[in-house]
């Protein structure tokens, strides 16, 4: 079978016209996304360096972007893989790319003061608030950080700062943080948290009204409060549901939807070698950190993880997807 008819098929007889749980339909009003709302308006209105930390899938990203779209900034965000390697010449090169129509100029002063230029005329010229945003930002140098510093404090005809910072991270981000104290002391932390009980029958009753049974929600909240887990969960729940002729999904389509992290990367069409590339760790590390081997440092678990959601979470906003077989 066309696996896009397919999808389309299966949101057809549930009378929806794409899938509820994912994408923007997604972003739902819990405390924690309020509270970063509030958060990320606080940062932008002081041009302050706002970290938010928490759990690959708990929606931490979501919840910056639509704070930001709120608010009317001017962003700039890095956009290359293994934010292990990137430095500040590479944030600089993102803050030209996304806030002006200029090419970039090569020489490390030159392009030192051209950044200042942009940032300078949209904040004083146009009266236009900026804010630099860093995905992943657990991975970077502790050089790098030292890098936004000092970006931080670029002047234009006696202003400063240009621009506010938000980085988004797992937990490891908290304790880079706090080793150099003259970055602790100018960034603020908010911890994200999983969704309460509440909040996630609330959000999936508000998704798909009257699609889900109780004991189907219970379930489910029973076997996860990551929002990613959530909604990839309940997308696989409707295919069974579909398959077995129901408008309703019962707690029985939900057996087996929520996956270990290995059965998650063969859904995703991912290999340990996809993965090792994407990370440039050795295919042993990712191996350990897939079958969630004690031994794997908890950043690398994260970091595959984050990886392997997100990558299962982008596929099922094409397609429905079938839970494979897993070799032992």
């Amino acid at each position: 079978m066309n696996e896009a008819r397919d999808t389309y098929r299966i949101f057809k007889h549930f009378g929806l016209s794409g899938n509820p749980f994912l994408g923007q339909h997604g972003v739902m009003s819990t405390q924690d996304v309020q509270d970063i709302g509030r958060a990320v308006d606080d940062c932008i209105s002081k041009e302050g360096w706002l970290a938010v930390i928490g759990d690959a899938g708990s929606g931490k990203s979501t919840a910056v972007d639509h704070a930001l779209r709120r608010l009317g900034v001017k962003v700039a965000k890095p956009l290359s893989p293994g934010k292990s390697q990137l430095k500040i010449q590479h944030i600089m090169d993102a803050i030209v790319y996304d806030l002006s129509e200029e090419s970039v100029r090569r020489g490390h002063e030159t392009k030192a003061r051209q950044v200042n230029r942009v940032m300078g005329e949209l904040k004083i010229g146009k009266k236009q608030r900026i804010c630099l945003v860093i995905e992943e930002a657990h991975m970077l140098n502790p050089l790098t950080y030292k890098g936004v510093k000092s970006l931080r404090e670029m002047d234009f005809m006696g202003t400063w700062p240009l621009l506010s910072v938000v980085m988004i991270g797992h937990q490891l981000l908290e304790s880079k943080i706090n080793q150099s104290r003259e970055i602790s002391l100018r960034v603020e932390t908010y911890q994200m948290n999983l969704l309460s009980e509440s909040e996630g029958a609330k959000w999936i009753t508000s998704r798909a009204p009257g699609l889900f049974r109780d004991d189907a929600i219970e379930l489910m909240l029973t076997s996860s409060s990551n929002i990613m887990e959530l909604s990839q969960g309940a997308s696989m729940a409707m295919r069974n549901a579909y398959l077995a002729g129901r408008l309703q999904v019962f707690s029985e389509d939900l057996k087996g939807q929520f996956m270990t992290l290995k059965e998650k990367m063969h859904a995703a069409g991912l290999t340990l070698y996809d993965i090792a590339q994407q990370t440039g760790k050795g295919k042993t590390t990712i191996s350990g950190a897939v079958n969630g081997d004690p031994r794997t440092a908890v950043s690398t678990s994260n970091q595959v993880a984050e990886i392997i959601n997100n990558a299962l979470n982008q596929k099922l906003t094409g397609q429905t997807i079938r839970k494979p077989a897993v070799n032992q």
